[in-house]
């Protein structure tokens, strides 16, 4: 355990910001190192008592912090939020579950992931004499070069959650590499969106969301199939991911973006008239966020490569983030809905010819 705050802390040395105050107006981080929050637990089970059943996302939550408000000794939150929050989680057997929470606002999915790696190799380093060619990873902070930043329009996405957390559920559907493949990403939005559509349908008659955009391919906004199909939920399976892929090779396009939306300011102010109509309760989202092909698999802390990555149940409803399997052929889909759409989408039969919800293999 020592090694792993130690190694943690000479991580941290290269991601400056990640141990940083966000201050008080939000727009920036003070590099002060501050540090991150480090929690240790202890669990009387066995490790494969856990993955041999069904997995449950409520039991999942246990393993991981998803509080980022600082809490002092004397028990008062601090104003400025937490950029990092790990928990290590020991079993009976010696197991180990590295929870690991980052927050949202400053690191994507790419960011924690190059930032767990980079830990895993330093920690490596540190403990196992094999490891010893391990080549350490440091981050780049020069993308404001690169990429300079604009005044641009701002907007405040409220939260989909009226409901009591005990009415939202956390699943997991995975879907073979027999079955998806070679486009399992298009492949498994598509049929997840037609699915939800039916779900959505059943629940109320509202008008359809567009539930794919930008940030699914990284940190672009823009809305992707916008108005192409008023009910997916009755067209066919392959024209779904033809139209959503010609829509994508669209959207990749720097000259069709620039002659559809004349720049960045008139893409967000689409962008903020769809949250505007959301806030409102003039429609419902459903998001999808694809973390495959980032590298969680390759995360070695010196002990050998994880048996099983996943994320955990969000607080927002109607979301869906995608995840590779262990051997990166199929994928993982943890979606969150509300326990009616849950019990509905589980037992669509589309869904349920694709899709599998078995326990976590260990082989």
């Amino acid at each position: 355990m020592d090694n792993l705050k130690k190694s943690l802390s000479e991580t941290l040395s290269h991601f400056d910001p990640l141990a940083g105050t966000i201050t008080k107006e939000n727009q920036s981080i003070l590099c002060d190192d501050y540090g991150v929050e480090f929690l240790e637990t202890r669990v009387d089970v066995k490790l494969s008592n856990v993955l041999k059943h069904h997995v449950d996302g409520c039991i999942l939550n246990r393993f991981v912090s998803t509080n980022l408000h600082y809490n002092n000794e004397s028990g008062n939150s601090r104003d400025n939020l937490l950029q990092v929050v790990v928990q290590v989680n020991i079993f009976d057997c010696g197991g180990m579950v590295i929870g690991v929470s980052v927050l949202h606002k400053i690191a994507d999915a790419a960011t924690a992931s190059t930032f767990v790696s980079a830990w895993a190799r330093t920690n490596a380093l540190r403990t196992n004499a094999e490891c010893k060619n391990v080549e350490l990873i440091t981050p780049s902070f020069d993308s404001a070069s690169l990429f300079p930043p604009k005044e641009v329009p701002s907007f405040v996405l409220s939260s989909q959650t009226n409901q009591e957390d005990n009415d939202i559920v956390f699943k997991r559907f995975v879907f073979d590499s027999s079955k998806i493949n070679p486009t399992k990403v298009e492949t498994v939005s598509a049929l997840l969106w037609k699915c939800v559509s039916k779900v959505a349908g059943k629940a109320e008659p509202a008008e359809p969301s567009k539930p794919f955009y930008g940030h699914s391919l990284g940190n672009l906004l823009a809305p992707v199939m916008e108005g192409s199909m008023n009910n997916p939920s009755e067209n066919e399976l392959s024209e779904l991911v033809g139209n959503m892929r010609a829509e994508i090779r669209k959207l990749i396009n720097g000259d069709y973006l620039k002659s559809k939306y004349k720049g960045n300011y008139e893409l967000l102010s689409s962008m903020g008239d769809i949250h505007e109509r959301f806030n409102k309760g003039d429609l419902t989202l459903y998001t999808i966020t694809s973390w495959c092909r980032f590298p969680f698999y390759e995360t070695d802390f010196g002990w050998g490569k994880p048996i099983w990555v996943c994320t955990v149940s969000v607080s927002n409803k109607n979301a869906c983030t995608l995840i590779d399997t262990r051997d990166g052929n199929g994928v993982e889909a943890w979606v969150t809905l509300d326990k009616y759409q849950m019990s509905e989408l589980e037992t669509d039969q589309e869904l349920r010819e694709f899709a599998s919800m078995g326990p976590i293999t260990m082989d």
